[in-house]
């Protein structure tokens, strides 16, 4: 069985003004970088449609393979059978017809059909994305995107290709002084040219350059901060979680030690230190009015929300995460702050209370915000940024720039890095606060 993810543009409805993209049947130049295996099929016979596969998978080869001619026909036929129902109806559309006409017309060809939200484009309306399996060529499944909004958001895919400091990872187990050399040896100019070369005309996503400190092990106070460059391929992969994951897993494939003697080495890179936050968006002390905002209760049951942390932190050891739990106010509509120190956190970053002991729950506006250090007043405003977005954020939500959303076991998690340590943050969506 083959599976295939992708954009069908439409040459009628594109619009060619300098910095405008069609709200349908266009793909922008930003979402064109989110694979780096695209295909391009047309035929004489579907005029004015291009199929742009992003992802064709074989199952039982387990690889990437082109997309079968029939499929890819079968693909833009559908898509203009769509386009068909959306000029000769008027809007907004019957969904079940839309569905019926589909099946209809493609009837012992495709199943299981699905689609996602109408988008309009003044003139017509198609659905966001539409997927289904096709009878045709033996049950490959398909799901491909008509508006370009909607492909950046939700297309799920994608790939990342690291950069490391030393070409033969194994000189890391060299001496120190040894080591510290090599790695000053590749200037920025050089890591520059390197990323250029590594591209191969192959535009990316995002450019990450992420720093790991390499530990003396004869002497644990001296360590050298080294450079790790990732190009990344579709918007999903931008998060520490898949980048990080991405890194050992090249480290480990191109060097011949164990991932126990890379972790004294580089231990921010192989131990994942983070905390995770559970704000209780679900404890309301005040409800939301007309024109004032709600605030969360300040109150809550140590007990209840060690049961809370561990129901719903599946990913640590349930005894973990009792022995690890802290309950932290905090000066943003009252909110109260579950937080669970990570599993595998280096030495001296297992402790909130160690690294902010001077932290307290005040506006910026008060006198009293300048008393804490420098270091625990940005800490508390960039957690304050991580909770603003997190109250909001969904699935498919515009995100700032500076931070990530992650799934972690189907939980869904804004997160962003401060002093190389990651932050989650658990929307105020998930399924688990009862909204």
């Amino acid at each position: 069985m083959k599976h295939l993810k992708g954009f069908v543009t439409i040459s009628q409805y594109i619009n060619n003004t300098p910095g405008v993209i069609a709200p349908l049947g266009e793909l922008s130049t930003w979402s064109s970088t989110y694979s780096k295996e695209k295909g391009e099929y047309q035929f004489s016979d579907v005029p004015g449609y291009k199929l742009i596969s992003f992802k064709s998978a074989d199952d039982v080869l387990g690889q990437l393979v082109p997309v079968d001619s029939a499929l890819a026909k079968q693909t833009l036929e559908v898509v203009r059978e769509a386009v068909a129902y959306a000029v000769a109806n008027i809007r907004p559309y019957d969904s079940l017809d839309f569905r019926n006409t589909l099946l209809s017309t493609f009837f012992s060809r495709i199943g299981d059909l699905n689609f996602g939200s109408f988008v309009d484009n003044g003139s017509i309306a198609l659905p966001e994305w539409m997927s289904w399996t096709s009878l045709e060529t033996g049950g490959d499944t398909v799901k491909i995107w008509t508006s370009d909004a909607s492909f950046r958001d939700q297309y799920d895919e994608y790939s990342i290709t690291v950069i490391p400091p030393l070409d033969i990872l194994d000189d890391f187990f060299g001496t120190y002084h040894t080591v510290v050399p090599k790695l000053e040896d590749r200037t920025l100019a050089d890591l520059s040219d390197i990323i250029q070369i590594t591209k191969n005309t192959q535009p990316e996503t995002y450019l990450r350059i992420l720093n790991f400190d390499f530990m003396n092990l004869l002497s644990p106070t001296l360590k050298y901060t080294t450079n790790w460059a990732v190009l990344v391929y579709g918007k999903n992969g931008d998060n520490i979680d898949a980048i990080k994951d991405a890194i050992v897993e090249y480290v480990l494939e191109n060097s011949t030690y164990t991932k126990e003697e890379w972790e004294a080495i580089l231990p921010d890179l192989f131990k994942r230190t983070e905390f995770t936050i559970l704000p209780r968006w679900d404890k309301m002390s005040i409800p939301n009015l007309t024109e004032i905002a709600g605030l969360y209760s300040s109150i809550l049951d140590p007990i209840e929300c060690v049961n809370f942390a561990k129901a719903n932190i599946d990913y640590y050891p349930t005894t973990h995460t009792e022995a690890n739990s802290v309950i932290m106010p905090y000066d943003f509509k009252a909110l109260s702050l579950v937080i669970v120190t990570g599993s595998t956190n280096i030495e001296g970053k297992q402790s909130l209370l160690e690294l902010f002991s001077d932290y307290i729950p005040v506006p910026t506006t008060s006198p009293d915000f300048s008393r804490m250090q420098l270091t625990t007043r940005e800490w508390s405003l960039f957690i304050q940024e991580l909770l603003i977005t997190a109250e909001t954020a969904t699935e498919f939500s515009t995100i700032p720039i500076n931070m990530r959303r992650i799934k972690r076991l189907g939980k869904l998690f804004i997160t962003g890095v401060y002093d190389n340590v990651n932050y989650l943050v658990a929307a105020r969506s998930n399924g688990f606060y009862g909204y």
